[in-house]
């Protein structure tokens, strides 16, 4: 979207509709006019951010996710105070984090860690992360971190706690709708100032100018990115929950292997004798200068005693 803005800017710009203030004017203004003034620029009303209502700023549902939120009080029920449905809105209206951490003990670990990875799945969620290992006394530990959809998160708690038997169980909610707030309103600014950095570079008479006001853009680009992966993870924590569920069992043992037949015990032992004879074979390959040397002095030795043996003696 920002692109488009970028083209209609600069048509703007050289139809003679942005005014011809410098950059340091520019500069020198606080962000925050900067995007007032470049929105009243273009004949809209500026509304501060902060004073829209926190519900403008959660993002459309999906069919799915509109299966999930709660539905309002059926009519035969009595209605609840102008006062009290106010709060009741307001409160609904707020941006909410929610995550909770679990430690459950169970008789039947494995078994547990199925039902609880596919929980994950039935409510809507994945599982994000797991890890565990077992001790030498016997126990197994696994944690899963699961992100289920906000509206079952309460349901797909509960769920993992009857898994087996609860030791802890806590639960905490931020309130994050005043920094989703401030980031859209810091983008507003940002976007804006954008725009105008973009009237200027057409406006550049000088290359000198052209790689100035280029640097300046460059930088504020980079400060949109920033912004915008920081909404896109604020949101994200608050359409998906997280649970870390840490289960403790007995670790499952298992059975010890078949004992081999007669057949296969004697190609084994085949094999063994094999391999202890090229053993042997190749220990002693290192040593064949000494056996050569050996060989050399047997040979000498029986020579000169077939010598020694034919001198006759003088009597």
């Amino acid at each position: 979207m920002r692109y488009i803005l970028f083209l209609v800017a600069l048509a703007g710009c050289q139809a003679g509709d942005v005014p011809a203030e410098s950059i340091a004017d520019f500069e020198s203004a606080p962000l925050a006019d900067v995007a007032v003034e470049s929105i009243e620029a273009e004949g809209v009303a500026a509304e501060p951010l902060a004073a829209r209502p926190a519900a403008a700023l959660v993002p459309a549902q999906s069919p799915a996710e509109a299966d999930l939120t709660p539905r309002p009080a059926s009519a035969g029920r009595p209605t609840a105070s102008p006062s009290v449905a106010a709060q009741d809105a307001a409160l609904a209206s707020r941006l909410l984090r929610r995550s909770a951490n679990l430690h459950v003990t169970t008789e039947a670990f494995d078994e547990t860690l199925r039902e609880a990875r596919a929980l994950a799945g039935r409510y809507g969620g994945l599982v994000a992360g797991e890890n565990g290992s077992a001790h030498d006394d016997g126990q197994a530990h696994a944690t899963l971190t699961l992100r289920v959809p906000s509206a079952r998160f309460d349901a797909a708690l509960d769920a993992l706690a009857a898994l087996g038997t609860v030791e802890s169980r806590s639960v905490s909610v931020d309130d994050v709708t005043g920094q989703v707030v401030d980031v859209e309103a810091r983008l507003r600014a940002q976007r804006a100032a954008e725009a105008r950095y973009v009237a200027f570079l057409a406006e550049a008479s000088s290359i000198a100018e052209m790689v100035s006001v280029q640097e300046r853009l460059d930088r504020v680009r980079a400060d949109i990115e920033a912004m915008e992966a920081t909404a896109r993870s604020l949101r994200g924590q608050v359409a998906l929950a997280t649970i870390r569920a840490t289960f403790v069992g007995p670790a499952t043992v298992p059975p010890p292997p078949p004992a081999p037949g007669v057949t296969a015990r004697t190609v084994d032992a085949l094999a063994l004798g094999w391999h202890g004879m090229l053993t042997v074979v190749l220990g002693l390959l290192p040593l064949w200068p000494l056996a050569l040397l050996t060989a050399a002095g047997v040979v000498a030795w029986r020579r000169h005693g077939l010598l020694w043996r034919r001198t006759p003696t003088t009597g």
